[in-house]
């Protein structure tokens, strides 16, 4: 008898009650080859890895599968410390020859499956921080450069009437214009791309339309504080000192 997973159950009896059906052949070494009725069905379980796909799998009584390695799984309410030392002497004297190689819970395995992801997320964070932060001071010496080029013109805007407040949204306008155009060049590029990041991601859709607008907000938020400064200087200009200027 044995116990099956529901990937194994839709692969092979997917219109069907796997219950009392019977299969063999999954033993790679050809050991135990028997065939086998199935008695239940379990939900999947992520063995390989959290962003892999469950694969199929079947779960046998240890004396029928006389499998020399296994793992055992105990649910507790005490601390796993306290828990451990009992652990071990139960086994030991149920099999004196018994190899306990390594204890953890369930909570130390997923983050040993997520150490690594994590790793990378952290250097992309790192990275992405810094390309943010190029990126919002280009916008600022661009902004600058502009506002220093347009002297004259903003010094007759103000002589002709236009207020600090007009010069700043003019100059902040002009700044976010130019950071919208990069951000939709971009997010048409992360388009094309997600398809290679989707390996990297569990349980999160590569298009998600949040994390398209989050990262398109902060990067409008960050070239709007980079065109501040220039504006506010601007603002500040004396007009007669600045149509002055050739």
């Amino acid at each position: 008898m044995a116990i099956i997973n529901q990937t194994l159950a839709e692969r092979y009896w997917p219109h069907a009650d796997p219950i009392g059906k019977r299969l063999k052949g999954f033993d790679p070494r050809g050991r135990h080859d028997d065939w086998l009725t199935v008695v239940g069905v379990v939900k999947d379980t992520r063995s390989g890895g959290l962003e892999k796909r469950p694969f199929s799998q079947i779960y046998e009584p240890q004396s029928q599968s006389r499998e020399q390695i296994g793992n055992l799984v105990v649910r507790m309410s005490a601390s796993p410390q306290e828990l451990a030392a009992s652990v071990r002497t139960l086994l030991r004297s149920l099999n004196r020859s018994a190899v306990i190689p390594s204890m953890a819970t369930m909570e130390q395995l997923l983050e040993r499956q997520e150490l690594q992801r994590r790793f990378q997320t952290w250097l992309i964070t790192v990275f992405s921080g810094l390309a943010l932060a190029f990126a919002a001071l280009g916008v600022f010496a661009v902004m600058h450069y502009a506002v220093a080029a347009r002297r004259n013109e903003i010094g007759i805007r103000m002589a002709l009437g236009a207020s600090s407040r007009d010069i700043t949204r003019l100059i902040l306008g002009n700044g976010t214009r130019l950071a919208m155009s990069g951000i939709l060049a971009g997010a048409l590029a992360a388009l094309g791309l997600t398809r290679w990041m989707a390996g990297m991601l569990y349980n999160v859709n590569p298009l998600d339309p949040i994390s398209f607008f989050i990262a398109a907000l902060s990067l409008w938020i960050a070239a709007l504080l980079a065109s501040f400064l220039p504006a506010r200087a601007a603002a500040r200009l004396d007009p007669t000192n600045a149509m002055r200027q050739e």
